[in-house]
């Protein structure tokens, strides 16, 4: 429920301001910007889900070893695997 402004509860430098969720009257400095983008009070508060959060990639992943030297394969040709390209026969 939503309190009014009216009262003589007003200190010199400390405002008041609507909680955005609730609608509840709190001093301004104890209102929290959350990740939403609104200005909530304590028990309003809703942190960040985890989920929403991109995943931690480690940043040598993928990365090549130093000097390190690809296998090189070599073509075996026709006599070496034994195949005849006339009859198509190992």
């Amino acid at each position: 429920m939503a309190q009014d402004f009216t009262g003589n509860d007003y200190l010199s430098g400390q405002p008041y301001g609507l909680c955005d969720r609730c609608g509840e009257k709190h001093r301004l400095k104890s209102l929290r910007k959350e990740w939403t983008n609104l200005k909530v009070c304590g028990p309003c508060f809703d942190p960040r889900p985890a989920q929403l959060d991109p995943p931690q990639i480690d940043p040598n992943e993928g990365k090549p070893l130093p000097d390190s030297r690809p296998q090189v394969l070599i073509e075996a040709t026709d006599e070496q695997a034994n195949y005849d390209p006339a009859s198509g026969r190992s």
